[in-house]
């Protein structure tokens, strides 16, 4: 779902490449976070969702992704 809802955010003319820019750098943070993790790429995208929607925002950006981050527990083994 987090890819969709940044594929469905309101673009303002010549805006558009600032939003694939800021969805770029939240792919990238993600990937960092989970070191390619699939079980915790799930959570995290949960999290993200759940961010987006008590935010009411329509982009995830790398600061959704850090703050969906900070309530997600992660064990490193």
């Amino acid at each position: 779902m987090w890819r969709s809802a940044a594929s469905s955010s309101h673009s303002v003319s010549g805006a558009s490449g600032a939003h694939d820019c800021a969805t770029k750098e939240a792919v990238v943070a993600i990937t960092r976070i989970t070191i390619r993790n699939f079980r915790l790429t799930s959570r995290l995208v949960a999290r993200i969702e759940r961010t987006l929607r008590i935010e009411r925002l329509n982009i995830v950006t790398k600061e959704v992704v850090e703050a969906a981050c900070q309530n997600l527990v992660i064990e490193i083994v």
